[in-house]
């Protein structure tokens, strides 16, 4: 009796096994192993669907009888149950990432834009290019009025907005 090459991988041991029970070629043991493979790939686990059920829906029951019974659980159900009990941690102290947003920050950006038209049009009306400082300062001050008009609560200093005006010295397309 001649002994048969031990395959290498445990995947190849699987066929191998597929075609000595069958009497199966190596070829339609591999086609029939493939086939088999790709019929179960939709299929998720117990624990995925709890996860699903927990995260998505808000159902947590699914999850909480997995957890109860004795099953193991893969590495990767591991991490994934990490990060889903991590999002329920109380957010971190302080002042959230981004942009303050609010009333003073929006009516002092239409302030400065007022200025910036009111400047635009001195210029064209003049026909000179630098807009003196008492013009600026008038400016100003009707612009910080019509802001409070929309925004009756935001405390708008004239000299924020005056520095924001002499900071960028956008041009307004007309």
């Amino acid at each position: 009796m001649t002994e048969r090459p031990k395959p290498k991988k445990a995947e190849s041991l699987e066929i191998a096994n597929a075609k000595r029970k069958a009497g199966l070629s190596l070829e339609t043991a591999a086609y029939k192993e493939k086939k088999r493979r790709l019929g179960n790939a939709w299929k998720t686990s117990e624990f995925e669907n709890a996860m699903y059920f927990a995260g998505a829906l808000k159902i947590m029951e699914p999850l909480a009888s997995f957890l109860e019974s004795k099953a193991i659980l893969r590495r990767s159900d591991r991490l994934a149950l990490a990060r889903f009990v991590r999002s329920f941690a109380a957010p971190k102290p302080g002042r959230p990432i981004g942009r303050v947003a609010g009333d003073s920050n929006e009516a002092q950006r239409n302030a400065v834009y007022l200025v910036r038209l009111g400047q635009q049009c001195w210029r064209k009306e003049s026909k000179r290019q630098r807009v003196p400082a008492s013009v600026t300062n008038e400016l100003i001050v009707v612009a910080i009025k019509e802001a409070l008009k929309a925004f009756p609560k935001a405390k708008i200093s004239p000299d924020d907005v005056r520095a924001l005006v002499n900071k960028a010295s956008r041009k307004i397309v007309d």
